[in-house]
């Protein structure tokens, strides 16, 4: 007696009725197909992939909402006043997230993997800004960071938070070489070995480990116009909720609540004249946990 199939051979035999797209009764052939219970066909594919959009939409707004909740309640435990002023409507609240690090010297080997990087990525740019067409859509993609400074309620929260974004650009900084490019076109008197060197000369002694090399514990090391453009314009996704009301009033006073994933670990406030006040959690007292 021969020995029984493999799984995976038995699941495609071709005998075996396979399951069928919900919207059209085809069936669905492909492990991705299978996999989300829908067909590859656009008339399908569409409209399910904008009800999965919706959904996923919606449980965010519900998790926001409940972090938000929550924040409230460790604010009203922790610093009755803000709470008070918060409930009244003088701050705006917003959840970001909480990043948590300890300084350690750069190494030579990073720092030479981010001089080759730059090299080759200013060799690509220089290719970018020979092409008038490329040159054209540069320009229309970027605007110069320095005469767009962030609103007084992004610096608070994004002070709160402690700069979780920067993980993702661990050893790229998220420069580009269209970035870089574009930069060549609005100086063209730039020369693009100096323009490398100061990008290297800027790397702090110290950075925060797992994050990106600029990173230190007072933020940046880079000026805003020498920050990619993903560094300047990239909102987390407690913003969301606020987006309209920080385009109206983007100096408006807010308290800032930072959450680890298992509760709340410091608030920030800030007037609208700049001055902010930090609200760490005592050891004691334990986070006040969230749940959507």
């Amino acid at each position: 007696m021969s020995a029984a199939l493999p799984e995976f051979i038995a699941r495609h035999n071709s005998h075996q009725k396979l399951p069928c797209c919900p919207a059209c009764g085809k069936e669905l052939v492909t492990f991705h197909e299978q996999r989300e219970n829908i067909c590859s066909d656009l008339k399908c594919r569409g409209p399910w992939l904008q009800r999965k959009n919706a959904h996923e939409q919606e449980k965010t707004r519900a998790t926001q909402a409940a972090l938000a909740e929550a924040a409230l309640e460790q604010l009203r435990r922790t610093a009755p006043d803000a709470y008070q002023r918060t409930e009244a409507g003088e701050l705006r609240l917003i959840v970001v997230p909480d990043f948590e690090s300890e300084l350690a010297p750069q190494s030579a080997e990073r720092i030479a993997a981010f001089r080759e990087m730059l090299e080759q990525l200013m060799s690509d740019a220089l290719e970018l800004v020979n092409d008038a067409f490329r040159v054209e859509n540069l320009l229309c993609s970027y605007e110069p960071r320095d005469r767009d400074q962030s609103s007084l309620a992004i610096m608070n929260a994004c002070g709160t938070c402690r700069g979780r974004c920067c993980r993702m650009g661990y050893q790229h900084a998220f420069i580009t070489a269209e970035f870089l490019a574009w930069r060549l076109v609005h100086e063209p008197d730039a020369d693009p070995a100096a323009m490398i060197g100061d990008y290297i000369d800027r790397i702090p002694a110290q950075s925060l480990n797992d994050s990106c090399l600029y990173h230190t514990t007072t933020g940046c090391a880079l000026p805003r116009e020498l920050r990619s453009g993903t560094c300047n314009d990239f909102l987390c996704i407690g913003f969301r909720p606020h987006m309209a009301s920080l385009a109206e009033n983007p100096d408006q006073p807010t308290v800032a609540a930072a959450y680890d994933g298992d509760g709340f670990v410091r608030f920030g406030t800030m007037d609208s004249d700049g001055n902010r006040t930090e609200i760490t959690l005592d050891a004691d007292e334990p986070p006040e946990p969230a749940s959507a």
